[in-house]
């Protein structure tokens, strides 16, 4: 692989988000907690877990969080064999930290302990039962250490008051740091030979040339459809940083006009990768385009180039009548079927009515 000039992002973005840990916030003990004891024994810290799960600064965006991260909080304590009583956070970078508190419903032995004054505590605090779960919950904005510590006294306010916690079983904080990412090996520019490979391992038949600017050009076949591949934006290493895919599907002439343009339009309309268009010379040509300046990985190329594929593929298939008169032999060279100008990636038919199929 290689991996270009640019400066590499730090591992503490690049490290699987996939940790855990646990805190204990309060252990047993038999004397009962005032809320104000409560607070002396955990605020300060159960304030530093929730500003570090929920706080994302912008200039610290690419080096210790991306998007798709998200960290999830939890304070809860056992307080018989089947019931947990919990509040839990979830935090997403640029987006409202939601706050739930346990209702009891996705936790029946907890129900007895969710009393009529619980309810009502915590619905004056602002929660409305929602969710899945069918907890209270709300969101709560936290962009700065005060805030934070608004919201664990406001925890512990939950804990004492609502659930009447005195400190008979622990208070743990459960935090857990995860992302909707993944990790992969990518390529930020190619050769004409990776290309190559990367079709030939796919199963294509791939054949490599020089256009007439030297421009690296695979022409490629697949069960009688060929295509070619025009290696654009040379990086600085004789590299390149686009893929140009292009086939020649039909020519417009005479009648066929109006139903082509009907054809082009619901094409461009309908696929979310493949574009047509018609030449100066009334050649009709499908193609798409993978820029890979940031990064792709060898699936997402040839899952692009297939989904080209199935799209120019349809749009031949459907093509106006008048265009079928003059198909091309399937056993036809590739090279006659997309040539290139001087002037650009655009292949252009070498007779009047050639089409590629």
């Amino acid at each position: 692989m290689r991996t270009g000039k640019g400066k590499p992002a730090p591992s503490s973005v690049l490290a699987p988000r996939d940790r855990g840990a646990e805190h204990l916030l309060v252990p047993a003990g038999r004397r009962a907690l005032t809320r104000a004891a409560l607070e002396a024994r955990c605020l300060a810290r159960l304030a530093r877990l929730l500003e570090r799960a929920a706080i994302r600064r912008d200039e610290d965006h690419g080096r210790r969080w991306k998007p798709g991260d998200f960290d999830i909080l939890i304070v809860e304590t056992t307080v018989a064999p089947d019931a947990v009583l919990y509040v839990q956070f979830w935090s997403e970078p640029g987006q409202p930290t939601l706050w739930e508190v346990s209702s009891g419903t996705p936790n029946p032995g907890a129900r007895r302990f969710v009393t009529a004054r619980a309810r009502r505590i915590v619905g004056e605090m602002g929660f409305a039962i929602g969710g899945k779960a069918g907890n209270f919950r709300k969101e709560v904005l936290v962009g700065n250490s005060g805030d934070a510590l608004a919201v664990a006294r406001d925890v512990l306010r939950v804990f004492h008051d609502a659930f009447r916690y005195r400190g008979a079983t622990p208070l743990v904080a459960r935090v857990v740091e995860a992302e909707r990412s993944g990790r992969a090996v990518v390529h930020d520019r190619f050769t004409p030979e990776d290309i190559v490979n990367i079709l030939r391992h796919r199963g294509y038949v791939t054949e490599l040339k020089k256009g007439r600017q030297r421009q690296p050009l695979v022409f490629v076949g697949a069960g009688g459809f060929r295509f070619v591949v025009a290696l654009a934006v040379p990086a600085d290493d004789g590299c390149f940083r686009c893929l140009d895919v292009t086939t020649v599907v039909g020519h417009v002439e005479g009648e066929t006009e109006a139903a082509w343009l009907t054809a082009l339009n619901e094409l461009n309309a309908r696929s979310r990768v493949a574009r047509a268009w018609v030449d100066g010379d009334g050649d009709v040509l499908a193609g798409t385009s993978v820029m890979c300046a940031r990064g792709v990985t060898e699936d997402y190329v040839v899952e692009q180039v297939e989904a080209w594929h199935r799209s120019a593929v349809e749009l031949l298939n459907n093509r106006p009548a008048a265009a079928r008169q003059d198909d091309v032999d399937d056993e036809g060279d590739g090279e006659q079927a997309a040539d290139l100008p001087d002037d650009g990636p655009a292949p252009r038919r070498k007779r009047a009515t050639e089409v590629v199929h």
